[in-house]
């Protein structure tokens, strides 16, 4: 059985690249590209700021940059998503659901006396109900993704000790779940906007037969959602819809999935190329 962890000549090409006040960590992972292993150094300034990479292959040599981008790239790319997981994902998990469930309560208890006396509103109430029904459950969706995405990495550091394309791709669909998660929340929140205007007015001036605790519960919580919105969603939105350059990304919403990780994978090659490339250590 092939050896996939580092050994002393990967330390001893990893120290040969090691720079004044900088620190290395040698990633417990490598990229199997079909033919040798590959491992990435990541270098640091002491404060933490990333300075460069070095990758090497089985027997720790340090190859010609142009011999080692592909692999660079997944190791790269990989790296990223436990890093996105981890800093995006686990909060996300941990998010408080409570307000989505006393909202989803206050509209499912008034549905009826609602929409008797403002039947313009059936629609809006309805789709209000929905999302908030989505909402309540996405902590344990994302657990869901977050728990696979955690048992590929253990696999990965403390099982067979590398990754291959195969199992890259498996990955990044399960990854790419996330992003779709949170954009159709996004896009169903968006729509919503002028309803949750629409109802909040309607609490004020109709005669809707409710009690005065659940009409001030609700008017309050539609009152934050918006405000939230206002400040937060289209901030969130355009992460998915725009580079970070300001260009307008195609989403197609009958194939949401599919379109993000797309756009993902272009923005992630064209980053790679742009911001990584340059610090690649390997001799050119």
């Amino acid at each position: 059985m092939i050896n996939v962890k580092p050994t002393a000549k990967h330390i001893k090409s990893i120290k040969k690249h090691k720079r004044f006040l900088e620190k290395w960590k040698m990633w417990g992972f490598a990229y199997y590209d079909g033919e040798d292993y590959y491992f990435a150094a990541q270098y640091t300034q002491i404060t933490g700021s990333l300075t460069g990479y070095l990758i090497l292959n089985q027997d720790g040599e340090d190859l010609p940059l142009s011999q080692v981008l592909s692999q660079a790239y997944y190791l790269v790319r990989y790296n990223t998503m436990v890093h996105n997981t981890i800093s995006a994902m686990v909060p996300q998990m941990a998010k408080s659901r409570k307000t989505y469930e006393e909202m989803l309560g206050l509209l499912k208890n008034n549905q009826h006396e609602i929409v008797k006396q403002r039947p313009d509103l059936t629609e809006a109430v309805r789709k209000m109900i929905e999302l908030n029904e989505y909402s309540v459950k996405m902590s344990d969706k994302i657990r869901e993704i977050v728990y696979r995405l955690g048992g590929y990495q253990r696999d990965i550091t403390q099982g067979r000790g590398y990754f291959d394309q195969k199992f890259f791709d498996v990955m990044d669909d399960e990854y790419g779940k996330y992003s779709e998660l949170m954009y159709k929340y996004g896009i169903q929140e968006r729509d919503l906007q002028k309803d949750y205007a629409r109802l909040s007015e309607a609490l004020d001036i109709s005669n809707i037969s409710i009690s005065s605790s659940d009409k001030r519960k609700l008017k309050t919580l539609l009152k934050a959602t918006q405000e939230t919105n206002e400040k937060e969603l289209t901030k969130s939105l355009e992460t998915f819809e725009k580079d970070d350059q300001g260009n307008q990304l195609y989403i197609d919403l009958n194939n949401i999935k599919e379109s993000l990780a797309k756009n993902r994978e272009d923005i992630g090659k064209r980053d790679f190329q742009k911001i990584t490339v340059p610090i690649i250590r390997n001799k050119s």
